[in-house]
């Protein structure tokens, strides 16, 4: 029996597992996956399974929002992304990025792409690590 595409997908989660944070945010203080890691495992892991993710941007908005001495560039990329496998099986999903940048539109673009691509595959197989979101601080205790 062959695997459906949604098995194959399954397959590629278990097999990348939880990945470790390999860079750090110096400025705000948090640790993160790279788009460079995730790529490169999530890129083998599929490819050993004859998957593929075709991103196809279909929107993208950009603001110049004021700021200091210049503007800050934030933009927004509508991606559909489809996965698709050797068989001929695809799926298609709607997803989108974000990123800003101060000094000029086009990195901000970039950004929102890599973004948007590394996301949509750490949410596809389900990766993540530890607290990156900081959703599971522990409040501060009151001190007496």
């Amino acid at each position: 029996m062959s695997n459906t595409l949604f098995q194959k997908i399954a397959e590629v989660s278990a097999a990348i597992g939880p990945l470790a944070a390999d860079k750090r945010n110096q400025q705000q203080k948090y640790d993160y996956i790279s788009a460079d890691k995730i790529l490169e495992r999530a890129g083998r892991e599929m490819a050993d399974r004859g998957l593929v993710v075709i991103p196809a941007i279909v929107d993208e908005v950009i603001d110049s929002v004021p700021w200091k001495q210049g503007f800050r560039y934030d933009v927004r990329v509508d991606f559909e992304m489809t996965v698709a496998d050797a068989d001929g099986n695809n799926a298609a999903f709607m997803w989108f990025g974000r990123g800003s940048d101060y000094s000029v539109p086009d990195k901000a673009m970039y950004k929102a792409i890599t973004s948007g691509h590394k996301y949509f595959l750490m949410k596809l197989f389900n990766v993540g690590v530890g607290n990156e979101d900081g959703e599971h601080e522990t409040p501060p205790q009151n001190q007496a």
